[in-house]
């Protein structure tokens, strides 16, 4: 298992943001899909009144078409994160496991699923705090030099 702990931080396309790539294994990819899919029927029983709950919506969406989109590969799939997809993933995991891993019976599909966003969770929040200190050295390379 990758475990996300080959991470690898960029510009975008953009030239502005910055980026982060890694390499998820299948099995890694399926547990954030069924977590995803989880946290879509929980926000389908909200109300979506307000233009930031559509938008927060839209963004879980986005996150599950780019995981949907790793189907092409193998075993390994390469995954390019935002700091905010990023951070939705370590939330999503986070939740995931303190919501699921109940005392009673689980079948053996969910036990590994939170097994695997549990050991998940470590290598996301450091991908969230190397995140600001990549940031911030591109926000430094693109800043001009104070005058003497």
């Amino acid at each position: 298992m990758s475990h996300l702990m080959e991470r690898n931080y960029r510009i975008g396309r953009d030239g502005i943001t910055v980026v982060c790539d890694v390499i998820a294994v299948r099995g890694e990819i399926v547990a954030f899909r069924e977590a995803l899919a989880w946290r879509r029927d929980q926000l389908a029983r909200l109300d979506h009144d307000g233009a930031d709950d559509v938008l927060a919506l839209r963004a879980w969406m986005t996150l599950d078409d780019m995981l949907a989109a790793t189907d092409v590969f193998g075993d390994e799939a390469p995954i390019t994160l935002t700091r905010e997809q990023a951070q939705m993933l370590c939330e999503l995991a986070a939740s995931y496991v303190t919501e699921r891993d109940l005392e009673s019976y689980q079948p053996a599909e969910e036990r590994e699923r939170i097994a695997i966003l549990r050991v998940l969770g470590g290598p996301l929040m450091d991908c969230c705090c190397e995140f600001a200190a990549a940031q911030e050295e591109a926000r430094a390379l693109r800043e001009p030099p104070l005058p003497v």
